[in-house]
């Protein structure tokens, strides 16, 4: 099962994404299928997601509490997380992320 303290969890993208605010707030209007077209192959460039996360939140022009340029969303609110060296897997659970720690969201 998944243990939201090892990397190796982050796999699990469906039980990570209900762990959401976005997803919970969202009360049923957002799914996998919001930001991945079932019927084309799969979108690798996080900018491009971005036109979906504004779709709800508006504006993507915020920048870091630390004051540093922000990249993408995903970027910043999906990490990537190694799982080994060679693997890694973009975490479902979208929040807000220190560095060191892309497993589990601060908030």
């Amino acid at each position: 099962m998944a243990n939201p303290d090892k990397a190796w969890s982050v796999r699990y993208q469906p039980i990570y994404f209900a762990k959401s605010q976005c997803f919970l707030r969202a009360r049923g209007a957002l799914s996998c299928l919001t930001c991945h077209d079932s019927h084309q192959p799969l979108e690798r460039a996080s900018l491009d997601y971005d036109k979906k996360c504004t779709g709800c939140h508006g504006s993507t022009s915020h920048r870091a509490k630390t004051e540093k340029p922000v990249g993408s969303c995903v970027e910043c609110h999906m990490p990537r997380v190694p799982a080994q060296a060679n693997l890694a897997f973009t975490n479902h659970w979208i929040g807000v992320y220190d560095k060191e720690n892309p497993v589990r969201p601060r908030r």
